[in-house]
């Protein structure tokens, strides 16, 4: 985290929190990304240590092995590193972009980003709990499915993946937990209630959610969008006062069901859906550039990418610049 830049650090302790990050590459697994917390323990996206190099890059498997043995494997990679923000994209993609190539072809994002830092919240619980971090991680993407094929819908034979999540979630009555590895299922549906989904956190604009573009006065064009953790599960505990799954010990209430903690994905952005004509395109707003991120389908279900109502293909966007604003003079 970038306390060296907050003025004072915090006037509860010396705040210094951090978490590990190791890009990997083996023969027979490809490309994964991975973060542990302060101590390496507690590994995201995935259960495997960050330091294992036979790591799949996400939940599902083998299903998401990009380059597991040559170079003509990978398509694309963006790497974005930034004092708030740290992404990677990787693509293997279908060749010719086609319908009947829709079936082929695989991609994944992985994003850790800052909050904002609010002295009286985070440097409070960073002194009790030596793991907080006032970040989060996600993790989005697909396989067997072509991303950059527009107004398409995935199959049954596809794969999904998502989660969002950081270390030291802190509930309502000051305990804390980590949130689950990426378990699409789990992190997406918007139906769901009950003390077992507590541990699972959201972000907004949901995933799911169509961004249509809007019109300006200089034509239709990208409204970029900050992206917000949300720590509390997208719906409730339907009445239900028992104690919530893995996430604290105490019964759940409006005072404790899943993380308190709120705030903004430093450098992530929402664009409209099906923004731009390829993964990686570069686009300006006001005096910063831009790069996109193609992820995922959408658009016309509550539940899941893998649906045949989602046609619509979702769009990130980061910037080209570590800080956003103008530069030091």
């Amino acid at each position: 985290y970038m306390s060296n830049l907050i003025s004072g650090a915090s006037t509860t302790t010396t705040f210094n929190p951090y978490v590990h990050f190791r890009i990997n590459w083996r023969s027979g697994y490809g490309w994964s990304v991975g973060c542990a917390d302060k101590n390496g323990a507690n590994p995201r996206p995935v259960n495997t240590s960050i330091t294992s190099q036979n790591r799949y890059p996400t939940e599902a498997g083998s299903s998401f092995q990009v380059m597991t043995s040559a170079w003509n494997q990978l398509d694309e990679m963006h790497i974005w590193q930034s004092e708030t923000f740290f992404a990677m994209a990787v693509y293997n993609n279908a060749g010719t972009i086609s319908y009947s190539n829709r079936n082929s072809g695989k991609n994944w994002f992985f994003y850790w980003g800052d909050f904002p830092y609010i002295d009286s919240v985070d440097g409070y619980h960073y002194g009790r709990n030596s793991i907080y971090y006032p970040g989060c991680w996600m993790q989005t993407g697909m396989a067997n499915h072509d991303v950059r094929l527009k107004n398409a819908s995935p199959d049954t034979s596809d794969y999904q993946t998502f989660g969002v999540g950081r270390y030291g979630g802190v509930t309502g009555l000051n305990e804390y937990f980590n949130h689950p590895v990426s378990n699409a299922t789990s992190y997406l549906n918007t139906a769901v209630v009950g003390t077992g989904y507590a541990r699972y956190a959201h972000m907004w604009p949901h995933p799911l959610s169509p961004r249509t573009p809007i019109p300006t006065a200089n034509g239709t064009g990208p409204f970029l969008i900050p992206c917000q953790y949300n720590g509390n599960p997208f719906l409730g505990r339907d009445e239900n006062t028992g104690v919530p799954t893995g996430a604290g010990t105490q019964g759940a209430s409006a005072q404790n069901f899943g993380d308190s903690r709120a705030g903004q994905m430093l450098g992530l952005y929402q664009v409209p859906d099906e923004f731009g004509t390829a993964p990686g395109d570069r686009f300006k707003v006001g005096d910063e550039f831009y790069r996109t991120v193609w992820t995922h389908k959408k658009g016309g279900t509550y539940s899941t990418f893998l649906d045949g109502d989602n046609a619509d293909t979702n769009v990130y966007a980061l910037p080209e610049k570590s800080q956003i604003g103008p530069d030091p003079i």
